[in-house]
């Protein structure tokens, strides 16, 4: 019998020192921009200033980098994106799925997706 208690504490524990050991989420997203130049280069990163002449822009592998307005072809705010490390993470598109059959996590508010499994 106080073997079986014994047993019974140490999962206990264990289990307490697990949930003890979770850490909280923490919604890190920021403001990162995807430009597109008329050259066909894409530069990634938040907008540290912008004027009438140039934005300037911090990525995560090239520096701060200064583009001319002149230059830019699209600009595109990425939304749901997560700073980690000094590296940009985009959202998952495929959250509410595994590789093929479908999770418990279920789509947000006005979000939709198709899927075609017949090749011909």
């Amino acid at each position: 019998m106080a073997m079986k208690n014994l047993i019974y504490t140490l999962l206990l524990l264990l289990l307490a020192s697990s949930l003890q050991a979770q850490e909280p989420i923490i919604n890190d997203t920021i403001s990162v921009y995807r430009i597109e130049t008329r050259d066909g280069n894409t530069f990634t990163g938040k907008i540290i200033s912008e004027d009438g002449q140039s934005v300037t822009l911090a990525t995560g592998k090239m520096g701060t980098i200064r583009i001319p307005v002149s230059d830019i072809r699209s600009r595109v705010l990425l939304n749901g994106v997560k700073s980690e490390g000094g590296e940009y993470w985009l959202p998952n598109p495929q959250s509410t799925r595994y590789f093929w059959p479908p999770n418990g996590y279920g789509l947000k508010k006005g979000e939709a997706y198709y899927q075609n499994i017949r090749v011909f």
